[in-house]
């Protein structure tokens, strides 16, 4: 937690800013691990059609 808010400090962001964005960012991970899956998929989709 000290060393949370000491970045949250040199950010020049408050603690409770900084903590709440957490889960979102999560989220946002699974989204774009999803959204590289599906994209990985095409490019693999598109390389076995060409050859």
């Amino acid at each position: 937690m000290k060393i949370d808010s000491e970045a949250a400090v040199d950010c020049g962001q408050p603690v409770k800013e900084k903590a709440a964005p957490k889960p979102k960012k999560k989220t946002a991970k699974k989204k774009s691990r999803e959204d590289i899956n599906q994209t990985a998929a095409r490019i693999v989709k598109e390389a076995t059609e060409k050859s």
